[in-house]
């Protein structure tokens, strides 16, 4: 007795049997596992303008939270967002020279947004938060600064 006499037969019963069609909800899940699986070329423009796009859309997400006088960390689409208030210890150390260079930027008026990598993986980007006080100085009360892996970004994009 030949069992390949009676395997290929089995298996061409079991795929024609199978009626190959997918629900509009399958093929959707399919295209985007596909997508997730794909190799991108991303240059290092595209990833600081993805990077700060996507940093503000969450710090614009933590505008219902109450600033508060101190470091928070909130949990916002699964990415910790943290807020760092100006003179804190609890910084990492790039996060203290960046709140530094925010608090010599309010002299200039110039506090710009700011996207650092961290290693080859991670990119920082963080938001100075200013008050304007009666006198006309700007003081910087803190920052938002976002972690983000760059296979993050990537997918996202």
């Amino acid at each position: 007795m030949n069992p390949v006499k009676y395997i290929l037969p089995s298996l061409l019963i079991l795929i024609s049997g199978c009626g190959g069609s997918l629900s509009k909800e399958q093929r959707e899940e399919m295209k985007e596992a596909r997508s997730k699986q794909e190799i991108k070329k991303v240059s290092e423009a595209e990833l600081l303008e993805a990077t700060i796009s996507q940093g503000r859309e969450l710090v614009r997400k933590t505008k219902a939270f109450k600033l508060t006088s101190a470091d928070t960390t909130y949990q916002i689409d699964q990415i910790d967002v943290r807020w760092l208030r100006a003179g804190t210890e609890k910084a990492l150390d790039i996060e203290k020279q960046i709140i530094d260079a925010y608090i010599i930027g309010a002299i200039n008026g110039d506090l710009p947004e700011n996207v650092q990598f961290l290693g080859e993986d991670s990119l920082l980007y963080t938001q100075p938060v200013v008050e304007k006080l009666p006198d006309g100085a700007i003081e910087v009360k803190g920052m938002w600064s976002i972690a983000f892996s760059r296979k993050e970004v990537v997918l996202h994009m």
